[in-house]
């Protein structure tokens, strides 16, 4: 294939399980196409650990029957093999090695130049971003951190023998590097907040049991502060602490290679880190013919990327595509699904009333109402949401109606740490919001856009107030395990939550006070 001459349809940047399944369902439908990877392929599963067992989750969301790469549970070597099979026998054009590296994408729409490490120019009508986000590891950035016993990845667990081990991070990848160095390493497992939020709930269980028999240490609300040789110094509640180690693993996650996506013109959330990049319906990217899918517009699950890369050729190709998880959202949406409306509709809505969830993207929001548990409530009026003194945990937004939260009294004045908040908030909504005590309670309305039960999501207590619906209430519910995840990933929704919080104890203050108590 040389230079300038040759043309195609389609041009897939990344191939891992969205480009690959991108690759095979541009070859079932006959289109000119082709897959580039600077590595191996699906280079995500090739560098998991040897002998990890892959779950297919979600497991309420089905395969698309088109793609063409089987997935079930089973092992990373299972999965390599099977899929290089079907790669091959559908016939995709996939190029992988350090030479097909792409180095830039210029042109526009029908006409996209591609540039790629050997020096050639690939021409392209239409381009689709499938790369992940393993060569953009996070990294400590502590000093020391270049030391030879430090680490982002681990290989080969079987390499490890007799060595003490520290496993910074709780998500899958530390969860399951620690239990496989455990059977014959000292393996501790540092996690830098209380909960395990981020893991998938098999694994979380597996790390819990190995903590509660003692095959695992675990550290918590802890973090290293630097690294010495043979040595880790970690940051914890008593204090810092100096502790020996022959291997540092840190799974700290990895962020979309945000360089290169703004070189060729993707806008991004916002301007933290971590902001993914905006992503309309048919995976279109803000640059008319670009598409961005998989890992790198949010979708870290392997059955989500191998259905948007069948997906995304469908749309490019002029399909209309229902997708896979739509009949799942519909059912978790129904009470607000209006006629006509598809799930990406009523989401919208949703992030538009309740700007908590206005930094996510309409992927986010797909992937945080197919979470088990999270989905549409519509009380009936004068019902409780939930009582004071429940264990109930999750969190709830109003998108219609309102809602009453009722608290006891309490002497909010002696609460001094809050009063330097009131006079911001003497001329706001939340102000007048504020009823006055009756009968001993403190009663707040609520309405459109407020949301309510962070208390329970902030510290795990008791719920501290009744919370009773109004007429023609509807609430999105989320659950407080997927609110923890969301907000460890997400920072503009830990910020939104924390502002919530010290919002609820003013409320409850400026109910009591009386606004004659609180002149500044």
């Amino acid at each position: 294939m040389g230079g300038e001459s040759q043309r195609y349809k389609i041009l897939i940047v990344g191939g891992g399980p969205a480009g690959l399944a991108a690759g095979v369902r541009a070859a079932q439908r006959k289109v000119p196409h082709v897959v580039l990877e600077r590595g191996a392929l699906a280079n995500t599963i090739f560098r998991y650990q040897k002998g990890k067992h892959v779950m297919a989750e979600p497991h309420a969301l089905p395969l698309r029957p088109e793609v063409g790469l089987g997935f079930g549970p089973s092992t990373r070597e299972e999965i390599l093999e099977g899929w290089g099979k079907a790669v091959e026998a559908s016939g995709a054009v996939v190029l992988a090695g350090p030479e097909h590296e792409v180095v830039s994408i210029a042109g526009g729409k029908g006409d996209f130049r591609v540039a790629t490490k050997d020096g050639r120019t690939l021409v392209a009508e239409n381009v689709v971003i499938a790369m992940g986000k393993q060569g953009n590891l996070r990294t400590f950035g502590l000093p020391g951190d270049d030391l030879p016993h430090v680490s982002y990845q681990l290989d080969d667990p079987g390499e490890h023998v007799d060595k003490r081990v520290i496993v910074v991070g709780v998500g899958d990848a530390g969860i399951e590097n620690a239990i496989a160095l455990a059977d014959k390493n000292e393996v501790t497992v540092v996690n830098r907040g209380a909960e395990i939020a981020r893991a998938k709930a098999a694994n979380r269980q597996a790390l819990e049991a190995a903590i509660k028999a003692g095959r695992i240490g675990y550290l918590v609300n802890s973090a290293p502060k630097r690294f010495e040789p043979g040595v880790v110094i970690l940051e914890t509640p008593e204090g810092e602490t100096r502790l020996e180690t022959e291997l540092v693993i840190g799974r700290l996650g990895a962020l979309p290679p945000r360089k290169f996506l703004e070189g060729i013109g993707i806008r991004f959330s916002s301007s933290h880190p971590s902001a993914l990049p905006e992503v309309a319906e048919g995976y279109a990217s803000n640059v008319p013919g670009l598409h961005l899918v998989g890992s790198v517009a949010s979708q870290d699950l392997i059955k989500n990327s191998l259905n948007e890369g069948c997906e995304v050729v469908d749309h490019i190709l002029g399909d209309t595509v229902i997708p896979a998880d739509e009949p799942i959202l519909r059912e978790k949406l129904a009470k607000l699904v209006r006629p006509g409306e598809h799930a990406s509709d009523v989401l919208a809505r949703v992030r538009e009333a309740l700007g908590l969830f206005r930094p996510l993207n309409n992927r986010q929001m797909r992937e945080l109402f197919l979470e088990e548990q999270a989905g549409v409530v519509a009380p009936e009026a004068g019902s409780h949401v939930f009582r004071r003194n429940d264990f109930s945990d999750e969190l709830y937004g109003i998108v219609e109606g309102s809602v009453e939260v009722v608290s006891p009294s309490t002497d909010a004045a002696s609460d001094v740490r809050w009063l330097g908040e009131l006079t911001r908030l003497r001329e706001s909504r939340t102000w007048g919001a504020a009823a006055a005590a009756k009968d001993g309670d403190i009663r707040i309305p609520l309405g459109v856009g407020d949301v309510f039960g962070e208390g329970s999501l902030i510290s795990g207590r008791r719920r501290s107030a009744d919370v009773v619906a109004g007429k023609r209430c509807v609430l999105v519910r989320i659950p407080r395990r997927t609110m923890t995840k969301l907000v460890q990933s997400v920072p503009e929704v830990k910020a939104a939550i924390d502002r919530r919080f010290v919002r609820s104890r003013l409320e409850n203050m400026l109910a009591n006070l009386g606004a004659k108590d609180c002149t500044p």
